[in-house]
């Protein structure tokens, strides 16, 4: 099929698509196909350059396999009249289209982007990462457009990998399996953190803490984030206040409160429970987060459950959200250098789990080093 038949109609319609950030140069045609990725089914669509506009102008999109995500409620893009002065809703839009320009086109290459199509986003190789935000022509509903990683069928969910809450499998047999597959897992922990790293290096935040939102590839042993729709860009300077996080609408049945620090805990907590959109100063909460799940993909659970609280519950819901209250409540590293109340393993912990001190002390020394740093009650991030 021709450009032509391709884009025939794309002016006229409610489900025409056109590019926000490549317009009026590029349009987007629906493919009467889905294709299954980690994230769930999706809906791929085709890049072509729009009638009587220079063919190069997007051109790389054209050669990827593309799909849809469309924008949630929180970053919907205001639909405005074009006659319309500065109005609120004028403004609100231009703020959004600001933001999604900062996280499609990487800040530091700005300079000709639009002549060279997409560039390779740094973050792409680690990240789903979109390449365009497309809307329809009515203005009444908003995409965001992601190219379809190579490796998407290998992908697994990092979660997997942890405690499932629903298996019946206890934490103690999970970290018993460690041992037997720590290369992998320690892989794994190096790329979950340096990842972060490189999403931090580049000036982003992350905003989502659901670990079923990160995926790993058993062959080449590196994880891949989901694209968070909480993601924002922090100029350098800019002091942070707190942006929204991501919440599935499901959030009180996932585990995101498994990861979450306790200054940020209660607060988002209480927002969830209220049908508000919970805040936190992203690169606070996401550093805790990303190392807590490396600690526990490592050691098997969680850097606070010790003695002091309760059997962690073999169901999601209500029962684990009243056991991550008791957890947060006793907020002791259970390896701590000073304070020994929530010991596991050792001579004065809780023998019974030695497995747990075993896999601790297995971690690469630089690894540990960096959680002692956030959970150790001695550590720069503990006393913050």
């Amino acid at each position: 099929m021709g450009n032509d038949e391709m884009t025939a109609g794309l002016d006229t319609g409610k489900d025409s698509l056109i590019s926000v950030m490549y317009a009026p140069h590029l349009a987007y045609v629906t493919r009467g196909k889905t294709v299954a990725s980690p994230g769930g089914e999706r809906r791929l669509v085709d890049a072509v350059p729009r009638a009587g506009h220079p063919a190069q102008i997007g051109a790389p999109l054209a050669k990827e396999r593309l799909f849809l995500v469309p924008i949630d409620s929180l970053f919907h893009i205001p639909r405005v009249s074009p006659g319309e002065g500065m109005t609120p809703m004028r403004r609100e839009r231009r703020e959004i289209l600001q933001h999604w320009n900062s996280i499609i086109i990487y800040p530091k290459e700005r300079s000709d982007w639009w002549l060279r199509g997409v560039p390779e986003h740094p973050l792409r190789s680690h990240f789903d990462w979109p390449v365009d935000v497309a809307m329809t022509t009515d203005r009444e509903r908003s995409f965001l457009v992601f190219p379809l990683a190579s490796d998407a069928g290998r992908l697994r969910p990092l979660s997997e990998l942890m405690v499932n809450l629903d298996d019946g499998r206890p934490p103690l047999e999970f970290g018993q399996e460690i041992a037997d597959h720590r290369d992998l897992r320690i892989a794994l922990a190096r790329s979950l953190v340096e990842a972060w790293g490189q999403l931090r290096s580049c000036g982003y935040c992350y905003g989502c803490y659901d670990s079923s939102n990160i995926f790993y590839d058993p062959k080449a042993k590196e994880v891949r984030f989901g694209f968070s729709m909480a993601t924002r860009y922090l100029p350098d300077g800019d002091a942070e206040s707190p942006s929204p996080i991501a919440v599935s609408k499901g959030a009180r049945e996932s585990l995101m409160f498994d990861y979450i620090d306790p200054v940020s805990y209660g607060p988002i907590r209480e927002a969830v429970d209220h049908g508000e959109q919970p805040s936190a100063i992203l690169s606070r909460t996401d550093d805790f987060v990303m190392w807590a799940m490396a600690f526990r993909l490592l050691v098997g659970r969680l850097p606070f459950y010790g003695p002091s609280a309760l059997t962690v519950p073999n169901t999601s819901g209500e029962d684990h959200l009243r056991w991550i209250d008791q957890y947060q409540k006793n907020a002791v590293f259970i390896f701590d250098s000073t304070d020994d109340s929530n010991q596991v393993g050792g001579r004065d912990g809780f023998a019974g789990e030695e497995v747990f001190r075993e896999n601790w002390e297995a971690i690469p020394d630089d690894l540990r080093d960096e959680m002692f740093d956030r959970f150790d009650s001695g550590g720069t991030a503990a006393a913050s």
